[in-house]
């Protein structure tokens, strides 16, 4: 997976420093980690509020292998079709992770628009 972990990190590069495989995770498909030195989401929150030019750190996306998702992102970048809709789904597994924190989307407008075509075209 190593060509697809990289295809990944250049697409969201704007918002993360890395994406690398976990073990640790069972039923979520990706979560966000932090470095050894970051601060926590929360802290950077509440630091942004005294500080507004605190620019936010970027973050670990990990991805689970093992997740039905995370195969099957694997499988349309092997397959090198819909380039777009694997774009898409990449965003949305890091708005997805982003929630999971408690912290909003980067764009929760786009978020909105991916997720509504996303559930119209499974139904």
């Amino acid at each position: 997976m190593k060509g697809f972990l990289k295809y990944i990190e250049e697409k969201l590069a704007n918002h993360i420093k890395e994406v690398r495989l976990s073990s640790n995770l069972v039923s979520s498909p990706c979560c966000l980690t932090g470095g050894e030195f970051d601060l926590s989401p929360s802290l950077e929150k509440y630091l942004s509020k005294e500080h507004p030019l605190l620019t936010p750190s970027k973050r670990i996306l990990e991805l689970n292998p093992e997740h039905s998702i995370v195969k099957k992102l694997y499988e349309k970048y092997k397959a090198g079709i819909d380039e777009k809709g694997l774009n898409d789904a990449i965003e949305l597994l890091l708005d997805y992770a982003l929630l999971s924190e408690g912290v909003l989307p980067k764009n929760p407008q786009k978020f909105n628009r991916m997720f509504t075509e996303l559930l119209e075209k499974a139904l």
